[in-house]
């Protein structure tokens, strides 16, 4: 079956482009051909084009450049994206969506925040034409928090309702599609616990070191700061931090190490190696757990909180949740995970997101 993946893949976030990576994998381990639509929601994206009358010559480059003068890590993230994904043809609009999706058998949408309802993007939720007998299927969707707004709600029925099946993250994005479509969808784990993904090493890294991986600075900044001067008073083990690709230029918290320009297989090496990550990344969480790393989240955003309950919450992990300073004394009582009970779970969570592209792609 030849495959339409539709996901986030053209910012400058080390679980995202895991995650569309993951997805693809597991596609393809099910022998299917996969095609990343290579589509582009940002809207200085089209004025590029406009200025350069859409010579990709001249608008590909002068996009690069400007990220470049933005973000870190720029080349890692281009590289990666070159190396590891078969794109179709570049789009821009729901017209171009539809050409580009007319010789597919299905087209797919997921993992991560696709339909977030703090950015409502219409191709995410397959809002453009396609072939009768194209399937339309949700892999490991989220919606990064249920919002009960009637206007999100109605566009939700409008649009989900189309799916031929869909397949979510958490028991909130369930409620999301129960409540405006009428069915009860297959709840499955994000798609990098579904797989294995590969490390890239990284050069000057000690033995022994703790990693933060903090994305969400203005509300996580003060506690993770604290919980740096708490780290580094009670023990001599070496604190990096990975800045967050768009905080290019302006690292704030003091550690021993700050560390940019890597990409996404280097991130995972990162963590991999980590005496124990301090992060309030889903994505860094679900690393940390995939390799047995000890761990405490940030919890710096309440109304996002519930994708890190729901994750940790199925694997019996939720105490690893700082809600604020008067929680450091969990740093003390951190112990070593169960992990074979850890590793138990994994496995029937990633059995069941193999199950959901078995069953719905098999014809």
């Amino acid at each position: 079956m030849r495959i339409g993946h539709l996901t986030l893949l053209h910012g400058y976030n080390y679980g995202g482009l895991l995650q569309a990576y993951a997805t693809q994998k597991i596609l393809k381990s099910h022998e299917h051909e996969v095609i990343t639509v290579d589509y582009h929601p940002a809207k200085r994206m089209i004025l590029l084009r406009q200025m350069t009358f859409n010579i990709s010559v001249l608008h590909k480059p002068l996009g690069l450049w400007i990220d470049k003068k933005k973000f870190s890590g720029v080349s890692q993230f281009e590289k990666f994206r070159r190396q590891n994904f078969d794109f179709s043809p570049p789009s821009y609009n729901n017209h171009q969506l539809t050409k580009i999706c007319r010789e597919m058998d299905a087209v797919a949408v997921g993992s991560d925040q696709i339909w977030s309802s703090t950015w409502v993007k219409p191709p995410y939720f397959l809002d453009f034409d396609l072939e009768p007998n194209c399937k339309r299927l949700a892999l490991s969707a989220c919606c990064g928090y249920l919002n009960t707004e009637q206007q999100y709600l109605d566009y939700c029925t409008k649009t989900l309702g189309k799916f031929d099946a869909i397949s979510v993250r958490n028991n909130f994005t369930a409620e999301l599609v129960q409540r405006t479509t009428g069915e009860i969808p297959k709840v499955v784990c994000d798609p990098t616990l579904a797989t294995d993904l590969p490390t890239t090493n990284v050069q000057g890294i000690a033995s022994s070191y703790i990693l933060i991986y903090v994305i969400n600075r203005p509300a996580s900044l003060n506690l993770a700061q604290k919980v740096i001067n708490y780290l580094k008073a009670s023990n001599g083990i070496p604190v990096y931090s990975i800045t967050p690709a768009e905080l290019k230029g302006v690292e704030t918290l003091t550690v021993d190490k700050t560390i940019q320009n890597i990409s996404p297989f280097q991130w995972n090496y990162l963590i991999a190696n980590a005496s124990l990550v301090i992060t309030d990344s889903f994505h860094g969480t679900i690393f940390s757990v995939k390799n047995h790393r000890k761990f405490l989240v940030l919890n710096s955003n309440l109304k996002k909180a519930g994708r890190f309950k729901s994750l940790l919450g199925d694997l019996s992990l939720e105490r690893r949740i700082i809600n604020g300073l008067n929680e450091l004394n969990k740093l003390d009582e951190l112990s070593e995970p169960n992990w074979v009970a850890v590793d138990q779970e994994i496995t029937k969570m990633a059995q069941g997101y193999h199950d959901f592209v078995r069953d719905e792609l098999s014809h």
